[in-house]
């Protein structure tokens, strides 16, 4: 669309330049006759050949030449060329005008493949970086998630999310209600509070529980940093969940040991335990 503006604007140099050049030079006939009748039509060619490139540039150079032997050359407003000199004049401007043409179309193509180039070379660092967070999020153990901090909705989340908590959990941290209602009610409140947090741009670190539909219950850690953008707000927000049942099964079960150890110690007589 941009392309295409810029070159219908070039079009319209095209033609307007060289008759502000004309609206230029006519009140100088009085000084300069037809003398040095290009000069200042050589402007109109070159902003026009600049902004579109060849066409335009040739537009603008036939469009010029008309009018110097139209209004400047003897014999005015007409287009009869009675000097020789005068048609060698227009040759050489036709050919002068033909040559900045051919420049300024060489400057826009080798424009173009620098943008061309430049863009590709982006494209390959992007799926290169898009690739590389791929195979990280996929092979990570914890799952890797971002959200929209404006409306809280789920931006990506890791394939691996599904093999730690099943579908029915997948909308955990996309802030709505139903992700809520998969949290144990105990461990509510501090959600909304972390919410909150995430919102005004601080990082948390936390561990509470998943209900499943089955009713079983799973404990899970999430740490959570703040994503800012060129305004310095917090636009996203990035997260690490992992499930750390396993070792919340662990920690009950030393707590339970240590708890039957401790009775079974009080239940002792003193005596067995010491020295006479």
């Amino acid at each position: 669309m941009e392309a295409r503006r810029t070159r219908f604007i070039a079009y319209g140099m095209a033609v307007l330049g060289p008759a502000i050049s004309v609206l230029i030079r006519l009140p100088l006939w009085p000084v300069l006759g037809d003398a040095i009748p290009y000069t200042t039509f050589y402007p109109a060619i070159m902003i026009a050949a600049y902004l579109g490139g060849l066409w335009p540039g040739l537009l603008a150079t036939l469009v010029s030449a008309a009018a110097s032997a139209y209004f400047i050359l003897d014999p005015r407003f007409s287009l009869v060329i009675a000097n020789r000199a005068h048609v060698v004049g227009i040759v050489l401007f036709v050919l002068t005008g033909t040559m900045i043409s051919i420049l300024c179309e060489a400057l826009h193509r080798a424009r173009r493949r620098i943008v061309f180039e430049e863009r590709r070379r982006t494209d390959e660092i992007l799926r290169d970086t898009e690739e590389r967070f791929r195979q990280l999020a996929q092979n990570i153990h914890e799952v890797f998630w971002i959200k929209d901090a404006g409306d809280d909705q789920l931006v990506y989340i890791s394939p691996n999310h599904e093999e730690i908590w099943g579908k029915a959990l997948q909308g955990m941290h996309d802030g709505s209600r139903g992700a809520l209602d998969h949290i144990h009610p105990d461990d509510r409140d501090g959600a909304r509070l972390r919410n909150e947090q995430q919102r005004r741009g601080e990082s948390t670190d936390a561990e509470f529980r998943l209900v499943g539909v089955d009713g079983s219950i799973r404990w899970v850690r999430s740490r959570t940093f703040p994503i800012k953008g060129q305004n310095g707000q917090t636009s996203r927000i990035a997260g690490l969940a992992e499930d750390i049942t396993q070792r919340k099964r662990i920690e009950q079960s030393l707590r339970e040991s240590e708890m039957r150890l401790h009775r079974m110690l009080d239940s002792l007589p003193a005596a067995a335990y010491t020295c006479e």
